[in-house]
């Protein structure tokens, strides 16, 4: 596994414990936002991606 691979794995690592981490009233949309924006620019995977957009969107109406 190269130097950017590890650093993805990494990423989705955080951002999959923020998500989980998240305080009592939900996760934050911007965390969100950031990890479909992970997984749309690392794995291409529209529906998940878009998954956790519209989450965001739910969680934060007014920040988007």
């Amino acid at each position: 596994m190269n130097r950017v691979e590890r650093d993805v794995a990494k990423a989705e690592e955080y951002y999959s414990r923020a998500i989980l981490a998240s305080n009592p009233s939900g996760p934050d949309g911007e965390v969100l936002c950031l990890y479909g924006k992970l997984i749309w620019e690392t794995q291409k995977d529209g529906s998940r991606a878009k998954s956790y957009f519209e989450r965001a969107v739910q969680v934060a109406p007014r920040d988007w």
